[in-house]
């Protein structure tokens, strides 16, 4: 069972693979698109899905946060228990 987010989301390569298996929740102060290789594919403290393996997470323009982007391997994550992936305002 997926997350429901209150935001459409374009279906894209990296967040809509058949096999989503992977919880991630990035943490922001305030709302912002999360962008994972590249693609949009959810939305700041809320959990969203992606498929296993080594992703890369940056928030967009305007670029007032650090660091600019994280890559990260996404592996044994739970739905209750997402991978936590923090950026700061600046």
């Amino acid at each position: 069972m997926g997350f429901v987010s209150a935001h459409p989301i374009a279906p894209l390569a990296t967040c809509t693979e058949t096999v989503m298996d992977e919880f991630v929740k990035v943490i922001f102060p305030g709302e912002r698109q999360v962008y994972v290789d590249g693609n949009p594919c959810g939305f700041t403290n809320e959990p969203f899905q992606v498929q296993t393996g080594t992703h890369t997470f940056h928030l967009g323009a305007p670029w007032n946060y650090q660091p600019s982007s994280q890559t990260v391997r996404v592996t044994g994550t739970l739905a209750p228990l997402p991978m936590i992936i923090v950026f700061q305002l600046i």
